[in-house]
């Protein structure tokens, strides 16, 4: 089954709406639908509980194209693939420093 994993830029609460907005326009309908398409069956949306993620404009726009849409515990840190990643690297860099 394929994952995508949507990641943004970190965004203030001032600009959610405006982001919200751009992060449809840039990233679900240029990349997250058209993946859908291509990949459907097997196709499964995850992402990481981030606010802009669950805005509703983001969510109604991936129910109305029919996207499946992994669901994920609050503060699940440890199941997110993208934070294992984070993990190894910050413990390469920490060995890195350590040999300098």
């Amino acid at each position: 089954m394929l994952l995508v994993n949507l990641v943004c830029l970190k965004m203030s609460s001032a600009d959610l709406h405006q982001d919200t907005e751009l992060l449809v326009q840039d990233i679900i309908e240029t990349i997250i639908i058209p993946q859908f398409h291509q990949h459907t069956p097997n196709f499964l949306f995850m992402d990481d509980n981030a606010p802009p993620h669950r805005a509703r404009i983001v969510t109604t726009r991936l129910q109305e194209v029919g996207v499946p849409h992994m669901v994920w515990p609050a503060m699940s840190h440890d199941l997110n693939p993208i934070e294992q990643v984070w993990d190894q690297l910050k413990q390469r860099l920490d060995d890195l420093i350590e040999i300098f």
